[in-house]
């Protein structure tokens, strides 16, 4: 801390659309029937850097409210809030602040931050620039307005909450509608239980590493830890199949129109299959931000794509299909289509193993599967490209084994390299 200019915090409060509708703004969010139960505190998360290095060990932090539509011009509201002998590890922190609800009328405030070595007496160095606060703290102004701000949320937590359990707060919405969407909040915790989604209501937990749904495995292809429904959203946490059984699958999509969004899906301990997600029958399902582990069994599968001309379609997703002892594939797309773009696929397992990167399986009719700025690697074969699939890869790694293709399927390659960054002497690898 000798060297004051060296001092820097990139520090964030936690304005993700969550906090909005206000269950973020504790740890487990109490009871919303009375206003007074939630209190006027909100989470902040910073990142201190000490010489330009991740800081650890003890700080003190003061943190000072100012309002104002321009920072330089911007006084004091309120009073100083100091937090002491703050823990930083990695240069990340979490506290909780509070200002109390007065300052949080509707006006333009900003956040300034200082910092000093832990159980000390010295002063404080002003970091800058000043922190913008938006949507999050102003939870605590709708809290003194007129009509309820969590119309439409229910919130699920192990104590507090409207409901202890995912399902029986899916239970309680028999309104949804288009025209009046539903949204269940789960606050961390490990929450052991099979859940069935319903049409117009979002699912969203407190992060991928805070929320957990988990359940063991099935003797039906139609049975996961979670099922599908049309017109909604699963994102922000984790869905996990342990097994047991014949099957373990995360979640079964079927007959449905479904969004994914920063979720982890893990399958395993299935004696046949172990699959992440099973996606059917005119099913359309969209992933974005999505890691998908699937293993062990006689099949490990990332992602199963059956019988639907909708299909996947999937960006910023990540899948690790591995350990089956007869085979493992990253996506298979079963006479349905798939577009895949800036994602990375992988299938390895035993030497006996079939491993197959993307597999399209299906004889008659026509399926499209696009692949660009993306990264596919299977042991035996990158695609598989049965005879009812036109297949376009672009700008994209495929390493491993080579791409196999069944007369009168074709798969057309552009700018694909190997996994030494070599690219190919023909369009696509024999």
């Amino acid at each position: 801390m000798a060297r004051k200019s060296a001092v820097k915090l990139l520090a964030l409060p936690l304005l993700v659309a969550l906090l909005c509708v206000g269950p973020a703004l504790a740890e487990e969010p109490p009871d919303l029937s009375a206003q007074a139960a939630l209190g006027s505190a909100f989470t902040y998360q910073g990142r201190l850097l000490d010489d330009n290095a991740p800081a650890n060990g003890s700080y003190d932090f003061e943190f000072k409210l100012y309002d104002g539509s321009d920072p330089s011009t911007a006084t004091q509201v309120g009073s100083t809030f100091a937090v002491n002998d703050q823990a930083v590890s990695g240069g990340l922190f979490t506290t909780a602040l509070d200002f109390g609800s007065a300052p949080f009328n509707g006006r333009a405030l900003w956040l300034q931050t200082g910092v000093r070595p832990g159980s000390s007496s010295g002063s404080y160095t002003a970091l800058s620039p000043l922190t913008a606060l938006t949507a999050a703290p102003y939870a605590l102004f709708a809290l003194n307005t007129a009509g309820s701000p969590y119309a439409n949320v229910v919130v699920v937590a192990k104590r507090g909450g409207d409901f202890s359990t995912i399902q029986a707060a899916l239970d309680s919405i028999t309104g949804a509608s288009a025209m009046n969407h539903y949204l269940v909040w789960v606050a961390p915790g490990v929450y052991n239980e099979n859940v069935t989604m319903k049409q117009y209501v979002d699912i969203e937990g407190a992060g991928e590493l805070a929320t957990k749904i988990t359940a063991g495995g099935s003797s039906s292809l139609d049975s996961g830890t979670v099922i599908g429904a049309s017109n909604a959203e699963l994102r922000l946490l984790t869905v996990e199949n342990t097994g047991g059984d014949t099957y373990a699958i995360a979640l079964v999509n079927k007959t449905a129109t479904l969004a994914l969004t920063h979720v982890t899906l893990r399958a395993s301990g299935g004696t046949t299959g172990n699959t992440g997600i099973r996606s059917s029958d005119n099913s359309l399902l969209g992933l974005r931000d999505v890691t998908i582990y699937a293993s062990g069994g006689n099949a490990a599968i990332g992602v199963q794509n059956r019988n639907s001309v909708g299909g996947v379609v999937m960006v910023d997703t990540v899948i690790f299909a591995a350990d089956g002892s007869v085979g493992n594939a990253g996506v298979t797309n079963e006479s349905a289509s798939c577009i895949i773009s800036q994602s990375g696929i992988s299938a390895s397992g035993p030497a006996a193993a079939i491993d197959v990167g993307i597999y399209n399986l299906g004889s008659v009719g026509s399926y499209g599967v696009t692949v660009n700025h993306s990264q596919v690697l299977g042991t035996d074969n990158t695609i598989y490209n049965d005879a009812a699939f036109q297949s376009r890869v672009g700008a994209s790694q495929l390493a491993g084994g080579p791409v196999h293709n069944v007369g009168p399927g074709s798969v057309v390659c552009a700018m694909v390299y190997d996994e030494g960054y070599t690219p190919f002497a023909v369009a696509c690898p024999p």
